[in-house]
């Protein structure tokens, strides 16, 4: 569905709106969130909704204008998609009433008004052919949730607007090219609440309103420093960071035609001044430039040799699946931890503990579902052989969740830096060592 303003972006009047509880806003936001995301519509959580308030008109009315309004997104998901969403709100609302002892209960005119259309409008899914390389707009909402609230909806007189990230995604696993990355996987996704929460902490530490997690005792800033992502796929994460406030991202992936949909995502975000695309063959230290992408960015500051301006943090999600891919990946982490950096050309007011800095260590963050932990095992073993120092993270998702992503299997964070030099090494035995730690 398209929208009637490209501009409205998630602003969108609310004059005759009714007001409803701080809680109550958090309940609608979280449905928002599911949905944009398009989760299918059985794995949308209707729990969090008490039953008595699904009932009440006035929490239908917004259900619609905060969730459902077309007018309210820039890219709004399927109108099929949609219907089949509003179908299953409307089956709980009527299941919740039998249970009650209703005969008959009220749906919102506006709410039913719309679920009409829409079936009016949609195709069967038998008539529906989806090619196998078809995508869609997915829209993430990276507002962390302690700053959505009742009182600054109320006092601006519409609902709050959201930053969000919209990519150009594949809903199926592996593309109708045969490569893996044109859907952004829970890697990234949990990566990516990591991120969101660790910067809402480092930069909003007064606030009074509760904080999301950061696992990692780490302090890393994204501001103003550069950023490379391993196997970007469809670069959730580099847009993520760009979004973020990072100075500089570098999304490179192996596969040219990954490389050409990343680009598509990256003007899609408006973030093509900090964002740049290359095409990097793990170990090998070169990074390549599509020839229709030759006029991106502001050219390739980073370069590639001995001398060029080191990067601040690695990140990676979903990378180590492949164990005869491993060994390269883990040489072009030691390569890129241990590159030297030109001279800094940080202000001297800057404030020695501000972490990740140009001249400090640079960090790698390796997030990985566990699908097999000897595959795993296998990632870590190489880490070791190449003598870089690393600790191991349990990933727990956020609750209520900022992204919304299956939760079914383990997604464990690695950490990585590189060992000191040996003339540096400390006589503590715990310098260097490698630490597994379940936070």
């Amino acid at each position: 569905m398209s929208t009637a303003d490209p501009e409205a972006g998630l602003r969108c009047d609310l004059e005759e709106d009714q007001e409803l509880q701080p809680e109550h806003e958090l309940l609608l936001d979280a449905l928002r969130r599911q949905y944009l995301q398009l989760l299918t519509p059985t794995e949308i959580d209707l729990s969090i909704i008490p039953e008595k308030l699904l009932h009440s008109q006035r929490f239908q009315q917004r259900l619609y204008k905060d969730v459902f309004e077309p007018c309210r997104y820039k890219y709004a998901p399927q109108e099929r998609y949609t219907a089949r969403v509003i179908k299953r709100i409307i089956c709980a609302i009527e299941e919740a009433a039998f249970r009650e002892g209703y005969g008959c209960p009220e749906i919102d005119d506006q709410l039913i008004d719309f679920y009409a259309t829409l079936l009016s409008k949609t195709p069967s899914a038998s008539s529906i052919t989806t090619p196998p390389d078809s995508r869609t707009h997915v829209t993430y909402t990276i507002t962390a949730l302690a700053t959505i609230t009742c009182a600054s909806a109320k006092s601006a007189k519409h609902c709050p607007v959201q930053e969000v990230l919209t990519i150009l995604e594949s809903r199926s696993v592996i593309s109708g090219s045969g490569h893996t990355g044109s859907r952004t996987w829970e890697a990234a996704l949990a990566l990516g609440e990591l991120l969101i929460s660790s910067q809402h902490k480092r930069h909003s530490p007064d606030s009074a309103l509760s904080k999301p997690r950061c696992p990692l005792d780490v302090d890393f800033e994204l501001r103003g420093n550069t950023v490379l992502e391993l196997g970007a796929g469809t670069g959730f994460i580099s847009v993520l960071c760009a979004k973020l406030g990072a100075n500089r991202v570098i999304a490179t992936d192996g596969d040219w035609r990954v490389c050409d949909a990343l680009w598509e995502n990256v003007e899609l975000n408006e973030v093509e001044e900090v964002v740049r695309v290359r095409r990097l063959f793990w170990g090998s230290g070169v990074m390549e430039v599509a020839e229709d992408l030759e006029g991106e960015g502001a050219g390739d500051e980073l370069g590639n040799g001995v001398g060029a301006e080191r990067i601040d943090l690695i990140l990676g999600a979903d990378v180590t699946y492949d164990t005869t891919a491993i060994p390269s990946l883990v040489l072009e982490l030691h390569t890129q931890l241990t590159r030297r950096s030109r001279p800094s050309t940080s202000s001297s007011e800057t404030s020695p503990s501000t972490s990740m800095l140009p001249n400090s260590q640079p960090h790698a963050l390796i997030a990985a579902t566990i699908r097999n932990e000897d595959t795993f095992s296998v990632f870590i073993s190489e880490l070791e052989n190449r003598n870089l120092k690393y600790t191991i993270h349990h990933l727990i998702p956020n609750k209520p969740p900022i992204l919304y992503y299956p939760t079914g299997t383990e997604i464990w964070l690695v950490h990585i830096t590189a060992s000191p030099p040996p003339s540096s090494i400390s006589p503590s035995p715990s310098v260097g060592s490698n630490v597994r730690q379940v936070v």
